[in-house]
């Protein structure tokens, strides 16, 4: 039966799968037998990338909203005293956790393939290791969606409701008015609403569309068959 990739696609996901590896793997190796010196390199590999997907980045991710603010009262805001800009410091790695060099990610999976052609490599192992993928029920190559109309601020919204399964997003596609097709949106979480004001104010329009799976850098796969709504004032 097909399986599913065992790395995570979705990076909040990432971290979990990264600790319980390099946890695992300095117990395991007890059976695999690998260069005590590889494996001991993989750890940190695994370790320094769990605090990059987990503290770091959402220290990142944080930064954006508060810088904004920042200039916002530098150019906007009222007062007297001098205004100094916030100094951003990002999270310190945990005890015994180490920078390391570039290519982390890929060290790592390559050294899952020597694992799992270790001789004494077991599924057991694998599944405790979490490098060996779920079965696959069955197999999406479209994401599944379903259309509704809400009213929204001066015309019908089009709402949309979707099953991405175990991709990150959507990419959702769009035409109308005799136009291009073009990208709407990239939707990581279900529903997503179309809010755009009707082309000609009054009018009904006909609007035509398509769903693409995304995987957190770009649209992949094909495209759902192609939907089309009337959209009334």
């Amino acid at each position: 039966m097909k399986r599913k990739p065992f790395f995570p696609k979705a990076i909040s996901e990432r971290p979990e799968w990264l600790h319980n590896f390099a946890l695992q793997l300095a117990v395991l190796n007890a059976i695999l037998g690998m260069d005590a010196t590889a494996v001991a390199d993989i750890i940190k590999d695994a370790k320094y990338l769990e605090h990059a997907y987990s503290a770091w980045i959402t220290w990142v991710r944080e930064l954006g909203p508060t810088g904004t603010a920042a200039l916002e009262v530098l150019s906007n805001g009222v007062g007297s005293e001098p205004y100094l800009l916030p100094e951003f410091i990002a999270p310190p790695p945990p005890a015994g956790v180490v920078a390391v060099p570039p290519g982390a990610l890929r060290r790592i999976l390559a050294f899952v393939k020597l694992i799992k052609a270790n001789k004494n490599y077991t599924d057991a192992i694998g599944q405790q290791l979490g490098i060996i993928g779920a079965e696959e029920s069955a197999e999406h190559l479209v994401p599944v969606f379903t259309v509704k109309m809400e009213r929204g601020g001066g015309c019908q919204c089009v709402k949309f409701s979707y099953a991405k399964y175990d991709n990150p997003g959507v990419v959702i596609w769009g035409r109308r008015g005799g136009g291009e097709r073009e990208q709407l949106a990239v939707s990581l979480i279900s529903p997503w609403l179309d809010e755009r004001p009707l082309l000609v104010p009054g009018q009904p329009e006909l609007r035509e569309y398509w769903l693409q799976f995304f995987d957190g850098n770009k649209p992949v796969g094909p495209l759902t068959d192609l939907v089309t709504v009337t959209v009334a004032p």
